[in-house]
């Protein structure tokens, strides 16, 4: 079946594992609905080139069906600009068309899969002009120019893939991790109390905690578990947030969760959380990037991502996942290697983005002035009297949104800047001293949770604890537009015909014949500094 006239197609799709049908690149195809032609197929259907094609979920559809070259439209993506709360096709629907939500599992139950599925298109087909129409015109605009056209881009690089793993560096890596995982896991184990309610099974002696799922006793039948008692030669299990809370009320640390950002505050007064956050950063490293991408690379594919043009409830910011590449910790890139042989990766990163965004946006003369200058940072530590480039950024990203000496001191404790309360709330006081424009402009608009925000970005902050609304409210009006900023350099450097493999908040990375290079690290950073629509500051590109 060739697709080609304007519709809508909406996927139904089904997996082992939630992660097979959240990954659209290991779903398994059930059916496909088109509307309005009231078509169900149980074979995947072919989209033409060019056709106009609507779908609510980027780039999910687009990557079942593997057509990535075509003129998609999203439903998802105008609900998200549009401000709506709930951009769900169900929420969507029911709000805006008035139309009950059917749900997937009573339809099956029922075998009533392909006409659910027909329902989903015909909503999506419905929608689409509601939702449109319903944006004011300069989020149309946003839409028009930028968000729709980046929608073949999102699904190329789903189904393409980012990166190729160097495997043997990989392999060496991995190896050398899991001996420091396991010495990290032994110190912190013998640096911390000792001993815990477990129950054994009585035939085998294994732990109840240890078992695997499905996992048979020895004797090829059930376990049967004693009555659990506390065991005191056994070591904590350091994965297990209760066991670790109960431990730090003994040792009369007094916290209230184990989190990592509690545990950093509390590092300093006992020698066992220091070595439990060592173990941590290292256990998180190998079970969620090493031996994930180990596999990847063993079994000769790319590393990709599925990205998510929706990121974030504001809007503007991008989110991938399976893996999320977003995340990965910067010493693991050297084994990222570009996508085909006789290319290289470039990297180039927007300096102090944010910064410059609120700075046009506020209008505070002080900022402005700092980003029109040389180095930003060099120009705020002269301004501020600061000792320091680190005690700069600590200054500047503490306050940004309206942050207090609490978060001053994350700030430090991040940029190894020793400081105590006071000196943060001092420090706190000077910066608001400093840029009086900036703050007045901050906490007005602080206490306004809907409006427009820069480049046609519609805000509507979700309700939620009112300090935490009103650090959201000045943040949907810097990071979303700073996102939008990246996005708007993702979509001219794709024109111009380069391979574009990530973006990472404030960064992107292009894969570029090695021929190239040279021209590439003068060309890509001057493409991305003149993308986006121009603001009383200039945007600064560097090559990382």
């Amino acid at each position: 079946m060739d697709i080609a006239s304007p519709c809508s197609i909406d996927v139904e799709t089904t997996g082992v594992k939630r992660e097979d049908t959240a990954d659209p690149r290991r779903a398994k195809f059930v059916c496909a609905a088109v509307a309005p032609h009231g078509i169900v197929t149980f074979s995947i259907p072919k989209v033409l080139p060019g056709a106009n094609v609507c779908v609510h979920n980027m780039p999910y559809d687009a990557v079942v069906l593997g057509a990535w070259d075509v003129n998609w439209d999203d439903t998802k993506i105008l609900a998200h600009i549009g401000g709506h709360p709930d951009t769900t096709l169900k929420g969507l629907q029911t709000r805006l068309l008035g139309r009950p939500a059917l749900h997937h599992d009573e339809a099956e139950e029922r075998g009533q899969v392909p006409e659910y599925n027909l329902y989903d298109a015909i909503n999506t087909w419905d929608l689409r002009p509601v939702l449109y129409d319903g944006l004011k015109p300069e989020t149309r605009a946003l839409y028009d120019t930028l968000e729709r056209p980046l929608l073949p881009l999102w699904a190329k690089m789903t189904m393409e893939g980012s990166f190729n793993l160097d495997t043997p560096a990989l392999q060496a890596y991995r190896t050398a991790l899991a001996e420091d995982t396991e010495g990290a896991l032994s110190k912190a184990e013998a640096l911390l109390p000792r001993g815990r309610i477990v129950s054994h099974c009585t035939k085998c002696d294994l732990l109840r905690e240890r078992m695997e799922k499905g996992q048979k006793c020895g004797d090829g039948e059930n376990h049967s578990w004693a009555v659990p008692e506390f065991d005191p030669d056994l070591a904590l299990n350091l994965n297990s947030p209760d066991q670790l809370l109960a431990a730090f009320t003994d040792m009369g640390l007094g916290v209230r969760d184990t989190g990592v950002d509690t545990l950093r505050l509390i590092a300093h007064r006992h020698p066992g959380v220091r070595a439990l956050l060592d173990y941590r950063t290292l256990f998180k490293e190998l079970s969620t990037y090493v031996e994930p991408f180990l596999r990847i690379a063993e079994s000769g594919r790319r590393l990709g991502a599925v990205w998510r043009p929706t990121g974030t409830w504001a809007g503007g910011r991008v989110a991938s996942a399976y893996p999320n590449l977003m995340n990965v910790p910067v010493d693991l890139e050297r084994f990222f290697l570009a996508p085909e042989d006789g290319y290289e990766l470039l990297t180039c990163d927007n300096s102090t983005l944010e910064v410059r965004i609120a700075a046009h946006v506020s209008q505070d003369p002080v900022l402005l002035e700092a980003c029109r200058g040389g180095d930003f940072h060099s120009v705020m530590q002269e301004t501020l009297g600061l000792p320091n480039r680190a005690a700069t950024k600590v200054a500047v990203f503490g306050t940004l949104y309206l942050g207090g000496p609490a978060v001053i001191l994350e700030q430090a404790q991040k940029y190894n800047v020793p400081m105590t309360w006071a000196e943060a709330q001092r420090l706190h006081d000077h910066v608001h001293a400093t840029l009086p424009v900036y703050f007045r402009w901050a906490y007005q608009v602080s206490e306004e949770l809907q409006g427009m925000g820069l480049f046609g970005l519609t805000i509507n902050v979700p309700l939620g604890e009112e300090k935490h609304m009103q650090r959201a409210a000045v943040n949907a009006r810097i990071q979303p537009p700073a996102g939008l900023v990246t996005k708007y350099q993702m979509l001219a450097l794709w024109r111009v015909g380069y391979w574009v493999v990530r973006q990472v908040h404030d960064s992107v990375t292009v894969a570029v014949p090695r021929a190239a290079l040279a021209d590439a690290r003068v060309e890509v950073p001057r493409i991305m500094e003149g993308a986006a629509p121009e603001l009383d500051v200039p945007i600064k590109v560097e090559v990382k």
